[in-house]
């Protein structure tokens, strides 16, 4: 089997397998990980985020989806998303960050993304450790709504470092960091990059 890496369209994939490395890019540096285990988690009920009733045209201040998408420790999670209620979500991740961003503007999703995504390959966020994304969630309609729901769905990853598998609480150290892509390619390790904050 290929793996295409983050972002393929088409169903939801994992990303790499087991034995293969992914190389996590953070706001600051690109740290390497061997993957040891891959879990599909199915779209269900307990994965759907509702930020409850919002009154008519009004936005909520960032919702954290700490209670369904963080992570245990040494793991990282691929996520896609959907929108089931006629609202607006905007993705940021780290909470002042937001994902899909431009120049100016940033890009959101609504109850209309599946019509021109049907995969949502285009909401595919990634989740390492606790850095989960919080979604600021706007009503469109005038009337006032009673539920915002969000479901996610994907796969689990559970990381290798340094030390092996997490044991203990705390970060897994990586197998090794470095600064930039072109360093790390100069060490010949063949890996996938994995965005897991907004830059």
């Amino acid at each position: 089997m290929e793996y295409e890496g983050p972002y393929a369209p088409g169903p939801i994939a994992p990303i790499v397998k087991p034995g293969q490395n992914v190389m996590l890019a953070d706001l600051s540096s690109y740290k390497l990980y061997m993957v040891s285990f891959v879990e599909p988690i199915p779209r269900s009920s307990p994965l759907v985020f509702n930020t409850g009733g919002i009154l008519g045209s009004a936005t909520t201040t960032p919702q954290d989806t700490a209670a369904i998408l963080n992570m245990q420790d040494g793991q990282l999670g691929q996520f896609r998303a959907e929108v089931l209620d006629d609202i607006v979500v905007q993705v940021n991740q780290p909470n002042a960050n937001g994902r899909f961003r431009l120049r100016g503007p940033i890009a959101t999703l609504n109850i209309f993304s599946a019509i021109y995504d049907p995969d949502a390959h285009l909401t595919e966020t990634y989740v390492y450790d606790l850095g989960r994304p919080f979604l600021v969630v706007n009503n469109p309609s005038a009337a006032p709504i009673l539920r915002a729901r969000i479901v996610f769905w994907g796969f689990r990853y559970q990381l290798e470092g340094a030390s092996g598998i997490a044991t203990k609480a705390g970060e897994l150290p990586p197998i090794a960091t470095y600064s930039s892509l072109k360093e790390a390619d100069r060490t010949g390790v063949k890996y996938t990059v994995v965005p897991i904050n907004a830059r």
